[in-house]
């Protein structure tokens, strides 16, 4: 990728792409993988998944109705291996929870609905530009 990007922008084969592809609106790999685990989330939440994925998160799932600091709906799956750290069942959650209401969630009327798949798309594409770190941390 960081080659085709230095091509394409006649750069020297030393020189750094992070200013361009921040210009250009151009996602790096992290941030590419981040928004994909967004959209299957979020697809997720608004049951445009095949039903095989209903299973997915079925013992991730909240079972108390008490409010904590940790309030999400679905807690990461426990894990002590980096290797399984990558798995969707621990990475989706983490990232849907990191994600602010503002851009998951269309505010009309005092009503929150999930937003439609087609305006969380662009939401997630400038949170991720704004937001998510270039390259990727091995900190999960």
């Amino acid at each position: 990728m960081n080659k085709f990007i230095r091509i394409t922008f006649s750069m020297g084969y030393r020189d750094s792409v992070r200013e361009i592809m921040a210009e250009n609106d151009i996602l790096s790999l992290n941030q590419l993988f981040f928004k994909e685990i967004a959209m299957i989330q979020q697809k997720l939440e608004n049951n445009c998944l095949p039903k095989h994925f209903d299973n997915l998160y079925e013992g991730l799932k909240r079972t108390t109705t008490m409010v904590t600091r940790s309030h999400a709906k679905y807690n990461p799956s426990f894990c002590r291996a980096i290797y399984t750290r990558q798995n969707i069942t621990h990475t989706g959650p983490k990232i849907w929870n990191s994600i602010p209401k503002g851009v998951k969630f269309d505010e009309n009327d005092d009503i929150c609905s999930l937003s439609s798949v087609k305006s969380f798309k662009s939401k997630i594409h400038t949170f991720c530009i704004e937001n998510v770190s270039f390259y990727a941390n091995n900190e999960s």
